[in-house]
């Protein structure tokens, strides 16, 4: 099932998303390469994501998502959210996202998080938040997840754990998230991630429902730098093997603006 990566990509895309100018705009291509490619080929996704900081306490977003499967007919995804202050400790992100009927893609999806600012310096956030997503083909994914994330002078640290009830069958699946970000805002930022986990679901493909259960590994180095004070280019690899069923390498490449 297809549908994990997107579930598991949002999630990622939030370690990149905590500082913002008043208004960002994002045009980003995603190239993936499956093997074996007989069975998956290759995978092209286009992006557009702006962010608009309304006010010192809330920055609403938008986001498209144009996919081009090779296996299957193509669909786009549409998301919409807010970050928002609550306090000067509290803050949280909440979205939905609505895709058109295919497969791989979800029907809908909520999400929210909540992020808990403590230490001397505001330097420590404690995470916790959950996500639901229904699917065309029935498949119904709920996760609930935990962490924290670290930052210090020109570096940061952020673990996530997911776990998720997957129907039909109820099945259980988890996921840890690790990433270390370097750079400062206006120069540079570099990520670094890594997740392992395990993706279970019943598969009703054939005439006896089967019980797809495998590990996985995901790498992940992220890359955003500034051309000029409002301005710059984004570059992305990384890495998935779901173990017995396919390996991808994947490539992305785009540009910001901020004004």
């Amino acid at each position: 099932m297809k549908g994990f990566l997107f579930a598991n990509f949002i999630f990622i895309l939030l370690l990149f998303s905590f500082v913002f100018a008043d208004k960002r705009l994002e045009y980003i291509f995603y190239y993936d390469y499956f093997k074996p490619k007989e069975s998956y080929g290759n995978y092209k996704t286009y992006a557009i994501r702006y962010f608009d900081r309304i006010s010192e306490k809330q920055t609403n977003f938008f986001e498209l998502y144009f996919h081009n499967p090779p296996n299957n007919k193509e669909g786009n995804v549409f998301v919409t959210g807010v970050y928002k202050d609550w306090s000067e400790r509290l803050f949280s992100y909440s979205s939905i996202s609505f895709g058109t009927k295919a497969d791989y893609l979800p029907k809908f999806r909520i999400d929210h998080e909540f992020f808990y600012k403590t230490g001397k310096n505001k330097e420590l956030l404690l995470s916790i938040g959950a996500y639901y997503i229904r699917y065309y083909n029935k498949y119904q994914d709920f996760t609930f997840s935990y962490g924290i994330v670290y930052y210090s002078n020109g570096w940061n640290f952020t673990y996530k754990k997911l776990e998720s009830n997957i129907n039909p069958g109820s099945t259980r699946s988890y996921t840890d998230i690790y990433s270390l970000g370097l750079g400062f805002e206006k120069k540079y930022w570099l990520y670094l991630t890594y997740n392992y986990g395990n993706q279970s679901y019943i598969s009703n493909f054939y005439s006896i429902p089967f019980r797809f259960d495998s590990k996985f590994s995901f790498y992940q180095l992220n890359y955003r730098t500034w051309i000029r004070n409002n301005k710059g280019i984004i570059v992305e690899y990384n890495k998935l093997n779901l173990k017995n069923s396919y390996y991808k390498n994947g490539f992305m490449v785009g540009v910001f603006y901020e004004f």
